[in-house]
């Protein structure tokens, strides 16, 4: 799509944006999309195998609809990149989701979702979170295709300009080793892994704010 516009329209449709929940569905396909292989999402779902986009749609869905303020939804008009952040202070929001059965149920009948893995390595990941306010990287997500293209450096950077402005830390936690370089290099510490109830190794990354010019 971007092929067919002038130079200044491609500019200003790979600018990073927050949107609201009229992307709902486009933003939440990426994410499944993305989050196919995703280990935590397949022990979630208790399968090794790639999900579908059937099965990860409602899980997504419900993860964009918690990026309500103050929590932010970022990405591109091309909805094929995607960062959920969530506020100081609200910490907890978006996982809130993996503890309420009343939510997995109106995931829709049938879910695969092992409600009894949620709570578990949700009290886990709400454990070893730092004490300190800071912005929270719930998801990162970009759509098969659009790899290796620097959207998902752009996204972080976004947040991470503020944070600096702010005197405020950034925190994620990461099941995906492949991504790891992509937060080393944009200056996220790890912190160590956690796992709960068997489920695959979560890598902890934490980045300081640096200051102002550095």
């Amino acid at each position: 799509m971007t092929n067919e516009l002038l130079p200044s329209e491609t500019a200003r449709f790979e600018e990073v944006c927050r949107f609201g929940m009229e992307r709902l569905e486009s933003l939440a396909t990426t994410i499944a999309l993305a989050f196919a292989d995703d280990p935590i999402w397949q022990w979630l779902f208790g399968t090794e195998t790639t999900l579908t986009l059937e099965q990860g749609l409602p899980l997504s869905r419900y993860f964009v609809s918690q990026m309500t303020a103050p929590n932010e939804l970022h990405g591109f008009r091309h909805h094929e990149a995607v960062a959920l952040w969530t506020a100081p202070g609200n910490e907890d929001a978006p996982s809130s989701v993996l503890n309420d059965e009343l939510a997995l149920a109106a995931f829709g009948p049938g879910t695969e979702i092992d409600i009894d893995k949620g709570p578990a390595i949700t009290a886990v990941m709400h454990e070893a979170r730092p004490a300190e306010p800071h912005w929270y990287l719930g998801i990162i997500a970009v759509a098969p295709g659009r790899h290796g293209q620097g959207f998902g450096g752009r996204l972080l950077q976004t947040m991470h300009d503020r944070c600096d402005r702010l005197g405020l830390p950034a925190y994620l936690e990461s099941s995906n080793p492949r991504n790891h370089s992509l937060y080393l290099r944009h200056g996220y510490l790890e912190q160590g892994e956690i796992s709960a109830a068997g489920s695959p190794p979560l890598m902890c990354f934490l980045r300081q704010p640096r200051p102002i010019g550095d």
